[in-house]
């Protein structure tokens, strides 16, 4: 909430003068309990009003003080009168607190003057009439909470610091734009219209915010997600830090969690490590008021509550760190649904895009049709190569390639390690090597082609730049055939990068397909090379995307 400047005191020949006339009965003590209420609402509502009152007040404390010395020497107050109406000299405050109640006036009644409250008078002015005496008390109140109410403001002038701004990646402001290091006070909103923030809060806990988003700092353990995605990190000491959007809580157990929220009031709870406390205000049927959210869990959010999402936490829908990938990217767990780093294994695609883990089948037949894959956002779609009747579709955008004619036929789905079946052949030795959790497999057969989408995979590394497409391949057949040969593509937005021949006796090799930073979409695509029907299994061991931070892997053979 931005800060109003402070009204400058208002003359009093200027108020209003319903407004002076309350004022003037009640500090005359002749104010009913009707006119005080009017006298209230009017203060509440009016700061130039409330300003008016403490300079009338102090208007007739000093008059009092003149009348006083006036009545000693005989000279009378006149004198002073320039000074009383000057206003420059008087405070410059936020005067009354717009919640501050006046004390009842009782006309009838001439309460004693508590002693403290009494000031000496010269013995002339101690005549003074009991109005002057409820001016003199008028003025003793009024003059600590005027003193109050300065502090008041002076304190909420104040920016209080809960957070850091600690980096910025691709950021496009909405508003004023803030760089690594600027300090978030209470109330602070970070509107993001594209990009990311990575905020650190006092507390412990580290939040990173994606743009389109909306996402105000609370308090050093609080933020409030309006719009928009995060990811926040919360460290031991920092238990109990909490994000709140328009129908949830999520407060932290020890973890890694991340959260999404739509102008309507939907989004989405995941949690990576550790657990949340989820609640909701939600009131229709069905719907959850509080959920504890494990490791691996998902919740969506809606008025209605809060609802489990049986799919699960993916690190696909959040970016979870600014910082730099330190190491190569692994393919395998890009595809089974992780963002390079979480070593995930395990997952099959089948020839019509559905991801999972399903039983293998004997045979595949291609329909000449690309099959967007959904679920995974790395992962763009599949195919079944076949360049008999032209160009082939290879993503997408509609980019194509110019396939040899093959069978139209395949085997299996594509494998990410799992039950593969046991295999013979050259390679079989190296397959059982990289099935192992300290690697990766990747495997395909003849006629098959799989694209992955480099755009989202660099979302979800921010500032991190990929250079090329690293693996070792070798040739595994279901079938021991010693001359079986298939051929290898790598494409990039429907053009070759890598293109290879080989046979079941030439072993296993490397390949290395370099990238650019405009490209998008990566194809690798294994056709069989005069095989019919198609026999051509193809590993692809520790299948990697090398980064600008990364070291190239150099996979060997045993």
């Amino acid at each position: 909430m931005s800060k109003q400047p402070p009204s400058p005191p208002s003359r009093l020949s200027e108020a209003d003068p319903e407004f002076l006339r309350l004022s003037l009965c009640y500090l005359e003590g002749e104010l009913s309990a009707e006119g005080l209420e009017k006298l209230q609402a009017q203060l509440r509502a009016d700061p130039a009003k409330r300003a008016a009152f403490v300079r009338l007040c102090l208007t007739g404390s000093a008059l009092i003080e003149a009348v006083s010395e006036g009545a000693a020497s005989g000279t009378g107050p006149g004198e002073d009168k320039t000074k009383l109406d000057a206003g420059a000299a008087w405070p410059q405050s936020n005067d009354l607190n717009d919640a501050m109640v006046l004390p009842a006036v009782v006309p009838d009644a001439d309460p004693p003057e508590p002693e403290a409250l009494t000031i000496p008078l010269p013995a002339a002015a101690r005549t003074s009439s009991q109005p002057r005496r409820r001016w003199l008390l008028a003025a003793a109140i009024l003059l600590p909470l005027m003193l109050a109410c300065g502090l008041w403001a002076w304190m909420g002038s104040r920016r209080i610091v809960v957070a850091t701004l600690e980096k910025a990646v691709d950021a496009q402001w909405d508003g004023s734009a803030l760089a690594a290091g600027s300090s978030l006070a209470q109330g602070q909103h970070l509107r993001l219209q594209s990009g990311f923030a990575q905020v650190a809060f006092m507390n412990g806990a580290e939040v990173v915010v994606e743009g389109p988003a909306d996402f105000e700092i609370v308090a050093a353990d609080q933020g409030a997600l309006h719009t928009g995605k995060l990811v926040a990190h919360v460290i031991e000491r920092a238990h109990g830090f909490s994000v709140r959007s328009q129908n949830v809580i999520v407060t932290d157990l020890g973890t890694e969690f991340g959260m999404s929220a739509d102008r309507d009031g939907t989004g989405r709870v995941e949690v990576f490590q550790g657990s949340v406390r989820a609640e909701s205000p939600g009131t229709e049927a069905g719907g959850v008021q509080q959920q504890i959210l494990t490791a691996g869990q998902a919740a969506q959010i809606a008025q209605s509550g809060i609802t489990v999402d049986s799919a699960g936490a993916s690190p696909q829908h959040f970016v979870r760190s600014l910082a730099q990938s330190p190491a190569p990217l692994d393919v395998v767990d890009l595809i089974s649904g992780g963002d390079g780093t979480t070593r995930r294994r395990g997952t099959d695609i089948d020839s019509m895009g559905r991801v999972g883990v399903f039983k293998q089948v004997a045979d595949v037949v291609g329909d000449y049709v690309y099959h967007r894959i959904t679920g995974t956002s790395v992962l763009d779609g599949c195919f079944v190569p076949d360049g008999g009747r032209g160009p082939v579709q290879v993503d997408s955008a509609s980019h194509t390639f110019a396939f040899r004619a093959t069978s139209n036929h395949s085997l299996r789905n594509i494998c990410t390690g799992g039950p593969i079946p046991p295999l013979t052949g050259q390679g079989a030795p190296l397959l059982t090597q990289y099935a192992g959790p300290e690697h990766s497999v990747l495997y395909m057969v003849a006629n098959r082609g799989l694209t992955l989408d480099l755009a989202a995979i660099r979302r979800l590394h921010p500032g991190t730049a990929i250079k090329s497409f690293h693996c070792l391949v070798s040739s595994i057949f279901p079938w021991a055939r010693t001359h079986a040969r298939a051929s290898l593509d790598v494409i990039v937005d429907g053009e070759s990068r890598f293109q290879k021949t080989f046979a079941n006796e030439d072993g296993a090799f490397p390949i290395e397909a370099a990238l650019r930073p405009d490209d998008r979409f990566l194809t690798i695509a294994i056709t069989e090379a005069g095989n019919s029907p198609p026999v051509a299994g193809t590993m692809f061991a520790d299948a990697s995307l090398e980064t600008s931070n990364g070291a190239t892997p150099s996979p060997t053979t045993p």
